[in-house]
């Protein structure tokens, strides 16, 4: 499995572009001992979150 990451490579200056993000993989280690390994479906990235 996969874990894909889109990383903030830079901070836009107005409307994000295409160069204003990094795109990465990187496989998931196996959970350890008392460890779970979750996968979620949705995230919510809202404008508001910005001024917080």
């Amino acid at each position: 499995m996969m874990n894909k990451q889109i990383i903030l490579k830079q901070r836009p200056k107005g409307l994000p572009e295409k160069d204003t993000w990094e795109f990465q993989s990187h496989p998931i280690p196996e959970p350890g001992d008392g460890e779970v390994l979750i996968q979620h479906h949705y995230i919510s990235l809202d404008p508001a979150m910005r001024g917080w």
